[in-house]
């Protein structure tokens, strides 16, 4: 059995005018629901033996709070140019050049790549806001084998389920 939790990047601002896309970091709302999920994952039993992240700032900083909450240290979490701007294949590429000895990954990511994912592991029609998780549990050995599996979302959580004040994205 494998485990990805594919986790969409925390709120990120658009404060700074001409700021490149790439380099746009997490705001307040951002800043306040990614600590809060990242220990609502550790709760439910999730822990990664690997985070990867998008080479984007607020998906690295997203990361840095689930890094926080298992105790990883930055030099620990794998960063791949291949999700930022990448699509659902260039996912499924990086997970089947994992090693078989990891069984739990963290991927950080972006729409609307983060649906496209939901769309391939569940029958139900998903929209990840920001800091949206979607656990997925595959019945393989081998991260060579990883598939489009309608069956295999498990778990979907978001910020407002847990805030019901948060705002819709």
């Amino acid at each position: 059995m494998k485990t990805v939790c594919f986790i969409r990047h925390a709120k990120s601002s658009w404060d700074q005018a001409g700021l490149a896309d790439i380099d746009r970091p997490l705001n307040l709302r951002g800043k306040v629901t990614a600590p809060l999920m990242a220990k609502i994952l550790a709760e439910r039993g999730f822990k990664p033996d690997l985070i990867i992240s998008s080479t984007a700032k607020r998906a690295r900083q997203t990361a840095k709070y689930f890094r926080k909450q298992y105790g990883i240290k930055k030099e620990e979490m794998q960063v791949e140019p291949l999700i930022y701007g990448g699509d659902e294949q260039a996912i499924f590429d990086i997970l089947r050049k994992l090693p078989d000895t990891v069984d739990t990954v963290f991927l950080f990511g972006h729409n609307p790549t983060m649906n496209y994912l939901a769309a391939l592991f569940s029958e139900d029609h998903i929209h990840v806001p920001t800091c949206g998780i979607l656990v997925v549990q595959l019945n393989i050995h081998s991260w060579k084998d990883v598939q489009p599996d309608h069956t295999a979302l498990k778990h979907f959580i978001y910020p407002k389920q847990f805030m019901p004040d948060e705002g819709d994205d």
